[in-house]
């Protein structure tokens, strides 16, 4: 009896994790999908938002080569990045300002085990940038600040 009510309340919180994540949308190269998994409203009054991005079905090859462009065009390590299955991003918007600094981004391989990361400094300050319009950020921002 105990085993049941253990594995019943095991299924019903991994159902709800499930249901957490917000989808956003796919970027337009339809490589990539985001989702918001969770919001956090800071002391300071900024809104901390944990995404999550995956792969496209069928675009797991695509979404590597993609992130490894694009970090290498920021002259950011690769490192590993040939095995990733999907990326964690920290995201801390300003609603009044309407701007964002990435805080945080974590890699994972397909089966959940974290690849790198750049969990920052929390004395590091980074870069506020304004939200592009017509972008999945801004996407994410209107859903963080509505």
């Amino acid at each position: 009896m105990k085993q049941t009510s253990l594995l019943l309340l095991l299924c019903l919180f991994s159902v709800q994790a499930m249901c957490q994540d917000i989808f956003l949308g796919t970027n337009k190269e339809k490589i990539a999908n985001y989702y918001i998994m969770s919001m956090k409203r800071t002391k300071n009054g900024y809104i901390d938002v944990f995404e999550r991005v995956k792969p496209a079905d069928g675009k797991l090859a695509a979404f590597r080569e993609q992130l490894i462009a694009q970090r290498t065009k920021m002259k950011l390590s690769t490192e590993g990045l040939d095995k990733v299955g999907y990326y964690r991003r920290r995201i801390q918007f300003s609603c009044k300002g309407k701007i964002y600094r990435m805080r945080e981004e974590t890699y994972y391989d397909l089966y959940g085990k974290e690849i790198s990361t750049n969990d920052p400094d929390p004395a590091e300050n980074a870069k506020w940038e304004f939200i592009p319009p017509s972008t999945m950020r801004e996407i994410e921002f209107n859903k963080a600040c509505q």
